[in-house]
Protein backbone atom coordinates (compact mmCIF):
# COMPACT_ATOMS: atom_id res chain seq x y z
CA UNK A 1 0.00 0.00 0.00
CA UNK A 2 1.53 3.11 -1.10
CA UNK A 3 0.01 6.24 0.58
CA UNK A 4 0.43 10.31 -0.47
CA UNK A 5 -0.39 12.83 1.42
CA UNK A 6 -1.24 15.77 -0.58
CA UNK A 7 -2.72 18.68 2.39
CA UNK A 8 -2.85 18.73 5.82
CA UNK A 9 -4.84 21.31 7.87
CA UNK A 10 -4.15 22.01 11.45
CA UNK A 11 -7.11 22.33 14.09
CA UNK A 12 -6.22 23.56 17.08
CA UNK A 13 -9.42 23.54 18.86
CA UNK A 14 -9.51 19.99 18.71
CA UNK A 15 -5.94 19.04 18.89
CA UNK A 16 -6.06 17.38 15.53
CA UNK A 17 -4.38 17.57 12.52
CA UNK A 18 -7.11 16.78 9.11
CA UNK A 19 -5.44 14.51 6.88
CA UNK A 20 -6.20 14.45 2.91
CA UNK A 21 -4.17 12.22 0.34
CA UNK A 22 -4.15 9.38 -1.63
CA UNK A 23 -3.87 5.71 -1.73
CA UNK A 24 -2.84 3.06 -4.19
CA UNK A 25 -3.21 -0.79 -3.34
CA UNK A 26 -3.38 -3.95 -4.25
CA UNK A 27 -6.48 -6.55 -4.59
CA UNK A 28 -9.40 -5.05 -1.78
CA UNK A 29 -10.01 -1.85 -0.63
CA UNK A 30 -7.60 -1.44 2.63
CA UNK A 31 -9.95 -1.19 5.82
CA UNK A 32 -9.85 1.68 7.95
CA UNK A 33 -7.02 -0.01 10.12
CA UNK A 34 -4.72 -1.25 7.43
CA UNK A 35 -5.15 2.42 6.67
CA UNK A 36 -4.57 4.02 10.10
CA UNK A 37 -1.48 1.22 10.88
CA UNK A 38 0.30 2.80 7.41
CA UNK A 39 -0.59 6.50 8.00
CA UNK A 40 0.64 5.55 12.15
CA UNK A 41 4.22 4.26 10.40
CA UNK A 42 4.44 7.49 7.88
CA UNK A 43 3.47 9.88 10.32
CA UNK A 44 5.38 8.68 13.34
CA UNK A 45 2.38 8.53 15.78
CA UNK A 46 0.23 5.64 17.77
CA UNK A 47 -2.31 3.78 15.94
CA UNK A 48 -4.86 4.64 18.64
CA UNK A 49 -4.78 8.46 17.98
CA UNK A 50 -5.76 8.04 14.11
CA UNK A 51 -9.30 8.47 13.16
CA UNK A 52 -9.76 7.02 9.36
CA UNK A 53 -13.14 9.21 8.47
CA UNK A 54 -13.39 7.74 4.68
CA UNK A 55 -12.08 5.67 1.96
CA UNK A 56 -13.36 7.31 -1.82
CA UNK A 57 -12.50 4.61 -4.74
CA UNK A 58 -13.82 4.28 -8.48
CA UNK A 59 -15.32 0.88 -9.47
CA UNK A 60 -12.38 -0.86 -10.52
CA UNK A 61 -9.64 1.15 -9.91
CA UNK A 62 -6.54 0.33 -7.49
CA UNK A 63 -6.26 3.72 -6.25
CA UNK A 64 -8.72 6.05 -4.02
CA UNK A 65 -8.53 9.15 -1.80
CA UNK A 66 -8.90 9.51 1.89
CA UNK A 67 -9.10 11.47 5.08
CA UNK A 68 -8.35 11.30 8.41
CA UNK A 69 -7.62 12.96 11.46
CA UNK A 70 -4.61 12.66 13.76
CA UNK A 71 -5.15 13.77 17.12
CA UNK A 72 -2.53 14.29 19.71
CA UNK A 73 -3.22 11.99 22.41
CA UNK A 74 -5.92 9.34 23.34
CA UNK A 75 -8.13 11.51 25.55
CA UNK A 76 -8.34 14.26 22.48
CA UNK A 77 -9.59 11.63 19.98
CA UNK A 78 -12.57 10.33 22.94
CA UNK A 79 -13.58 13.40 23.29
CA UNK A 80 -14.34 14.19 19.97
CA UNK A 81 -15.02 10.80 18.37
CA UNK A 82 -18.29 9.22 19.08
CA UNK A 83 -18.68 5.37 19.09
CA UNK A 84 -21.73 4.25 17.42
CA UNK A 85 -23.99 1.29 18.89
CA UNK A 86 -22.19 -1.50 17.32
CA UNK A 87 -18.85 -0.34 18.02
CA UNK A 88 -19.86 0.07 21.59
CA UNK A 89 -21.36 -3.62 21.98
CA UNK A 90 -17.99 -4.66 20.53
CA UNK A 91 -16.13 -3.01 22.88
CA UNK A 92 -18.52 -4.25 25.30
CA UNK A 93 -18.16 -7.70 24.62
CA UNK A 94 -14.46 -8.28 23.70
CA UNK A 95 -14.37 -6.66 26.91
CA UNK A 96 -16.91 -9.15 29.08
CA UNK A 97 -15.86 -11.54 26.90
CA UNK A 98 -13.72 -13.26 29.55
CA UNK A 99 -15.88 -12.86 32.60
CA UNK A 100 -19.07 -13.78 30.75
CA UNK A 101 -17.81 -17.24 29.92
CA UNK A 102 -17.00 -18.04 33.85
CA UNK A 103 -20.35 -16.33 34.79
CA UNK A 104 -21.78 -19.04 32.22
CA UNK A 105 -20.43 -21.87 33.55
CA UNK A 106 -21.83 -21.99 36.97
CA UNK A 107 -24.99 -21.64 35.29
CA UNK A 108 -24.41 -24.42 32.61
CA UNK A 109 -23.90 -26.96 35.48
CA UNK A 110 -27.23 -26.35 37.45
CA UNK A 111 -29.41 -28.74 37.11
CA UNK A 112 -32.21 -28.57 34.13
CA UNK A 113 -35.47 -29.15 36.25
CA UNK A 114 -34.56 -25.34 37.98
CA UNK A 115 -34.96 -23.99 35.25
CA UNK A 116 -38.49 -22.31 34.09
CA UNK A 117 -40.04 -24.13 30.86
CA UNK A 118 -42.22 -21.57 28.70
CA UNK A 119 -45.61 -21.57 28.30
CA UNK A 120 -47.03 -22.66 25.13
CA UNK A 121 -50.54 -21.53 24.71
CA UNK A 122 -52.81 -23.57 22.13
CA UNK A 123 -55.27 -21.77 19.54
CA UNK A 124 -58.69 -22.89 20.06
CA UNK A 125 -60.22 -23.58 16.51
CA UNK A 126 -62.63 -21.27 15.32
CA UNK A 127 -65.94 -23.36 14.69
CA UNK A 128 -66.52 -24.07 10.52
CA UNK A 129 -70.08 -22.05 10.78
CA UNK A 130 -68.22 -18.83 10.88
CA UNK A 131 -66.49 -20.10 8.20
CA UNK A 132 -67.54 -18.73 4.47
CA UNK A 133 -66.58 -20.06 1.83
CA UNK A 134 -65.02 -18.54 -1.17
CA UNK A 135 -66.79 -19.51 -3.76
CA UNK A 136 -70.56 -17.98 -1.82
CA UNK A 137 -68.93 -14.84 -1.48
CA UNK A 138 -67.22 -14.84 -4.97
CA UNK A 139 -70.73 -14.90 -6.19
CA UNK A 140 -72.13 -11.92 -4.06
CA UNK A 141 -69.85 -9.60 -5.08
CA UNK A 142 -69.70 -11.00 -9.02
CA UNK A 143 -73.59 -8.65 -8.81
CA UNK A 144 -72.56 -6.05 -7.00
CA UNK A 145 -69.42 -5.14 -9.36
CA UNK A 146 -72.19 -5.48 -12.57
CA UNK A 147 -74.51 -2.58 -10.86
CA UNK A 148 -71.68 -0.60 -10.35
CA UNK A 149 -70.87 -0.87 -14.05
CA UNK A 150 -74.37 -0.25 -15.23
Amino acid sequence: MDITIEKTNENMYLQRKEVHGKVSFQGATPSNKQLADALATKLGVKVDTISVRNISTTFGAQAGTFEAHVYTNKEALDKVVKLGKKAKEKIAKAAGAAPAAAAAAPAAAAPAAEAPKPEVKKETPKPAEEKKPAAAEAKKEAPAKAEVKA
